[in-house]
């Protein structure tokens, strides 16, 4: 076990950063949602369409977590989860501002790519980061950032929505929260 029975100050601080990664990530994936009815008018898309916006990210999560969960262990686990966190909010914000649809959706699915290198990685740092009497613990802990971030994305999207006034804009604030998670990561981690 990498850190014995007993629990360092670097430990609970990449379980930390490990909850920011969930959450920012979970937020990134969920906000699109209520955002179809302002997608589907401007791009002028059927409701068919507007459902592949929402399901890309976990069409890709799907095909590509065991590739690219095979590749992470290979570069190393904090790499892999780095730069997929900066592939999920890079696309975000490219999503952010699409011109036309094809864009919009080589973006989702960057962001679903992102995740699919992400999520599937997080887990094993767990077990790294814990001994293995805590390591069910502190899953646990990290766990509760995805469906809060999936609340957090779906609840206050729309109210964003009637701030800013335009989903562009939307996708922008989410994807900027994105950012001081990429780089607390790549200096803590």
């Amino acid at each position: 076990m990498r850190w014995g029975h007993s629990i360092d100050s670097t430990s609970l601080w990449n379980l930390g950063c490990i909850w920011l990664v969930a959450l920012s990530l979970s937020i990134i994936m969920q906000c699109i949602s209520p955002l179809l009815p302002n997608l589907i008018i401007d791009f002028g898309l059927k409701h068919s369409m507007g459902g592949f916006l929402y399901s890309l990210p976990i069409l890709m999560v799907a095909l590509f977590s065991y590739p690219l969960g095979i590749i992470s262990d290979r570069i190393g686990l904090e790499i892999a989860v780095g730069c997929g966190a900066l592939m999920a909010v890079s696309s975000s914000l490219v999503q952010s501002l699409s011109p036309n649809f094809l864009l919009l959706v080589l973006s989702r699915a960057g962001v679903g790519l992102g995740f699919a290198t992400c999520f599937p990685n997080l887990p094993k740092l767990v077990k790294e980061n814990f001994p293995q009497h805590l390591t069910g613990t502190a899953t646990g802990l990290y766990t509760t950032a995805i469906p809060l971030g999936a609340g957090l994305g779906i609840a206050l999207t729309k109210p964003l929505l009637a701030v800013t006034g335009g989903w562009r804009e939307v996708l922008l604030i989410w994807s900027i929260t994105g950012i001081p998670v990429i780089v607390l990561w790549w200096i803590v981690v």
